[in-house]
């Protein structure tokens, strides 16, 4: 007896749907574990800031895990703040969906910096309730 027949496991066939799955980023991954350092070398190399890993961008991964530091480099660097991860949630609305905005690790000054730059991104400038 095989050990995957041990365990119940089942073998998968591999199924080609057509979608390609394109590499992970650079920056993606680094800014997923929160490497600023890491991050703006890899932009300055000329890496695609709005790469993805596992179908979400940089700045996904960023608010995600809450870092702060990260989050205001690539905004200031221009990331699309429209970006729509694999489910279609751009970055504010998953961190948002996610409770990340309130997480403990972003100080409210950095979580309200990274509101106003994806309201932005989002409403063209205008911030909903402000003139």
């Amino acid at each position: 007896m095989f050990p995957s027949e041990e365990l119940g496991l089942v073998d998968v066939a591999e199924v080609d749907d057509g979608r390609v799955v394109p590499p992970a980023s650079r920056v993606a991954i680094e800014a997923s574990v929160g490497r600023l350092l890491e991050v703006a070398v890899a932009v300055d190399a000329g890496h695609d800031i709005n790469g993805e890993l596992g179908g979400f961008s940089a700045l996904h991964l960023a608010l995600l895990a809450g870092h702060a530091d990260v989050i205001r480099f690539l905004l200031g660097r221009g990331v699309d703040v429209n970006r729509a991860d694999w489910m279609g949630d751009s970055p504010l609305a998953g961190a948002a969906l996610s409770n990340k905005l309130d997480d403990n690790k972003l100080d409210d000054a950095a979580s309200s910096d990274i509101a106003r730059a994806c309201w932005r991104g989002v409403y063209g400038g205008m911030i909903p309730g402000r003139s």
